[in-house]
């Protein structure tokens, strides 16, 4: 009993010395129209009629966490704080689709697979092989995309690479955000690569 009480306070002292874990932080991939705060972004000139198939959408293994990811090299660090609030696949589907409805003029988008009645006027694929933050300031989307008509035009598939870095500070949020604004360029090229154009 003695010696109990003797390392009591001992083993309080070493419960004050433990510092709390830090909170945890979840963060979203957000459309260009709530990236600029709501306010309608400006768009094409002219409404498209097409009907646009978006995916299949490909991602390495690595990014399929809920943890945000850092790369510098071969080295992965995957956060133990800033978490995905909802799984990246589904986060980049869902913004994606709204982003190259607004650039193309608010064309119909269908994600894969689609029914047979909906088959789309086109179809693009995108390939991630990054998205993730680089640097504590920056961040790294590197992707290749096809484009091919599915509506019997002419012309063959179109495919290109990308790379689009953007500055990002620390934390989860501005490092969405960040990977947001990336998100948003790559549908403008996409748009501009456009087969048979708009």
């Amino acid at each position: 009993m003695r010696v109990a009480l003797a390392l009591a306070p001992l083993a309080l002292t070493a419960c004050t010395l433990v510092a709390p874990a830090p909170p945890t932080r979840f963060a979203v991939l957000a459309t260009a129209e709530e990236l600029a705060g709501g306010a309608e972004p400006p768009a094409s000139e002219s409404p498209s009629a097409l009907r646009v198939g978006l995916g299949p959408l490909a991602l390495p293994d690595y990014l399929r966490r809920l943890a945000l990811v850092e790369r510098d090299g071969t080295a992965l660090a995957p956060s133990e704080t800033d978490l995905w609030g909802e799984p990246l696949e589904q986060g980049l589907a869902r913004v994606l689709a709204a982003d190259l409805r607004h650039a193309l003029g608010d064309a119909r988008v269908v994600l894969y697979p689609w029914y047979e009645s909906e088959r789309p006027d086109v179809q693009v694929e995108i390939a991630f092989s990054r998205f993730e933050r680089v640097a504590p300031d920056r961040v790294l989307l590197a992707a290749s995309y096809r484009l091919r008509r599915l509506d019997g035009g002419d012309g063959a598939p179109f495919e290109r690479e990308t790379r689009i870095e953007r500055a990002a500070e620390a934390g989860g949020p501005a490092c969405a955000r960040a990977l947001s604004e990336a998100l948003v360029e790559l549908c403008a090229e996409i748009t501009r690569a456009w087969p048979g154009g708009r």
